[in-house]
């Protein structure tokens, strides 16, 4: 499959391309600040959710071995018996946290990463046609100073005059050339970014349930009369609220 981020070495700009679109062009380089922006971003909390994921998973198994060694439940061994299988539950998700992470991390971040390069290429491009515009005016303001003197039409000053218009006609067309490149390339590069996020989502999308997944499914399995254990729950609670110790809502 084609990859629509890859780019030819060499650059040349469209045939034919005339005088770019200023305003054209600034919607997209802002389209490309924009998500150059929200890369990053979303690359930093990805990274993020990898820690979260893997702290998560190890708070929980410091929160079952609390409880088992703690007062609440050390001399019940019906709530022994329960973490016990929260903690076999727990240390049975292991495995499958690390291999979660390291989907993310295939799927989202490492594709995030590669982009930055195609954002640093673009960078360069309109920090060359920023300053090749800078070069043009200051051209212009050097001719027109010259210009305005009124000196005597000497052959040096003549040579003057037509090195800076050489010079200023090279940059005008160097600024045309690469803001009819930007002009060409940024909507396609801008396309192409999307496009091949689409695949990193719908993969990440696809990781997520089968995690979720086999993690609901392993949990049925390790607390089996967790419904049950919820409805004794309940009318235990229902009993200590009657209690006539307990603050009544008003």
């Amino acid at each position: 499959e084609r990859n629509p981020l890859k780019r030819s070495a060499a650059r040349t700009p469209p045939l034919a391309a005339g005088t770019p679109d200023e305003k054209r062009v600034e919607v997209f380089i802002s389209k490309f600040v924009r998500l150059e922006a929200d890369t990053k971003k979303l690359h930093k909390q990805a990274r993020k959710y990898e820690d979260l994921m893997l702290a998560l998973y190890r708070c929980e198994k410091k929160l079952a071995g609390d409880l088992a060694n703690g007062e609440l439940c050390r001399d019940r061994q019906e709530f022994r018996h329960l973490l016990e299988d929260w903690l076999g539950f727990a240390s049975e998700m292991d495995g499958a946290v690390e291999d979660h992470v390291l989907a993310v991390r295939r799927c989202l971040v490492d594709p995030l990463k590669r982009s930055q390069g195609l954002f640093t290429e673009v960078q360069g491009s309109l920090r060359r046609r920023e300053q090749t515009v800078q070069e043009r005016m200051r051209l212009e303001a050097r001719l027109a100073r010259l210009e305005a003197r009124g000196e005597p039409a000497t052959g040096n000053t003549l040579a003057r005059r037509g090195e800076y218009r050489r010079s200023l006609e090279a940059a005008r067309t160097a600024e045309v050339t690469q803001g009819a490149l930007l002009e060409h390339d940024l909507p396609q590069l801008h396309q192409g970014c999307l496009a091949a996020f689409r695949p990193s989502l719908e993969a990440l999308l696809h990781a997520q349930v089968l995690h979720w997944g086999a993690a609901a499914a392993a949990a049925a399995e390790a607390f089996p009369d967790i419904p049950q254990t919820r409805a004794r729950a309940t009318s235990r609670l229902a009993a200590l609220r009657a209690l006539s110790i307990v603050e009544k809502d008003t």
